[in-house]
């Protein structure tokens, strides 16, 4: 498998960037919610600011920690952050999350044969506010269409209709709840600066 974080932190090294230097990391717990990482990347910032002595950072964020950046400008502000560069951010959401918590998943994580028992990894998504996080928005139902069929009445589910269906497919409600106040308008509809 192909490490893209050791990638592009050595194509940064290449163009003369040093870490703890000029270029910074920040690992989080992708378990956790997004809310919790958005604190402690307002930690991280302001550490590299008073370490730096800079105005502000530049953010490439990949994956769910689009989310994170996203979540953070909105709750602490863009005064800190230059410009953002988001690489495979699921603004909106992904299907594979709705996947995961229904059927489970092996994560991609394979030497020949599935490392992770998907059917373990659907109980333990079942209850994490993140993935539910992940699960894709109201936004995302109206502009991309319908991520889920119901095949006995043949048709495309809106977004209560979607989420109807996995109230009854033993899912978390609370967390289901909390993910559709997550992607508030502000989130989905959010503009990074520079």
């Amino acid at each position: 498998s192909f490490n893209y974080f050791d990638a592009l932190i050595r194509e940064f090294t290449s163009h003369d960037y040093k870490e703890n230097v000029d270029l910074f990391v920040f690992p989080y717990d992708w378990r956790l919610e997004i809310q919790i990482n958005s604190s402690l990347l307002q930690q991280k910032i302001d550490q590299i600011l008073a370490q730096t002595g800079s105005q502000k950072v530049d953010i490439v964020a990949h994956s769910m920690g689009g989310l994170v950046t996203k979540k953070y400008i909105l709750d602490y502000g863009e005064n800190a952050v230059d410009k953002v560069v988001f690489v495979g951010t699921p603004h909106l959401g992904s299907p594979n999350a709705a996947k995961t918590i229904l059927f489970g998943d092996d994560m991609g994580i394979k030497l020949g044969v599935s490392l992770l028992n998907p059917e373990e990894i659907k109980k333990i998504a079942r209850n994490m506010a993140s993935v539910y996080e992940l699960l894709p928005s109201r936004k995302y139902v109206g502009s991309m269409g319908s991520y889920i069929v119901d095949l006995i009445q043949q048709k495309f589910l809106d977004y209560a209709e979607t989420i109807d269906f996995l109230n009854t497919r033993d899912v978390n409600s609370n967390l289901l709840h909390t993910a559709d106040e997550f992607h508030s308008d502000a989130l989905d509809d959010f503009v990074a600066p520079g």
